[in-house]
């Protein structure tokens, strides 16, 4: 059983994109006067706050991975290797973990490794179980 310490990765298209949009919503509200004044108040709230709960959720304590022998505990949660459909590996530190039922990796299991030996780790981790790596960047779920 190794652990592995984890966070959340820091997204900053998720925080640019939105920044952006609550930005230009602001200014089509000033611009447009009373006309769309309340609807685009609504999308800069919530594109603001999409920005200030990723900022935060990638700010918090981090968590604990630990590779145990057919399944992996990522804070509370055990995910079986039979489970996995595949563990995505984006840049050198950023994993993703796809569950079969799923199309989409769910946000709370994408993860970014704090240190730089342990990605080799999951990967033999994976390959003893055999669960498929792919090396690319892939679609997180909000």
């Amino acid at each position: 059983m190794k652990e592995i310490k984890v966070r959340y990765p820091m997204n900053w298209q998720v925080i640019i994109s939105m920044s952006m949009i609550c930005l230009l919503t602001l200014w089509t509200s000033i611009i447009s006067g009373d006309r769309y004044r309340f609807g685009n108040l609504i999308i800069s709230v919530v594109c603001g706050g999409i920005v200030v709960f990723t900022i935060i959720r990638s700010n918090l304590k981090p968590k604990t991975l630990e590779l145990q022998q057919q399944r992996m505990k990522i804070g509370h949660t055990y995910i079986y290797a039979t489970d996995i459909k595949n563990i995505f590996i984006e840049g050198s530190c950023i994993i993703g973990v796809r569950p079969r039922n799923r199309k989409i990796t769910p946000l709370s299991l994408t993860l970014k490794i704090m240190g730089t030996d342990e990605v080799e780790l999951i990967i033999k981790w994976a390959h003893e179980n055999k669960v498929e790596i792919k090396y690319r960047t892939f679609m997180k779920w909000l």
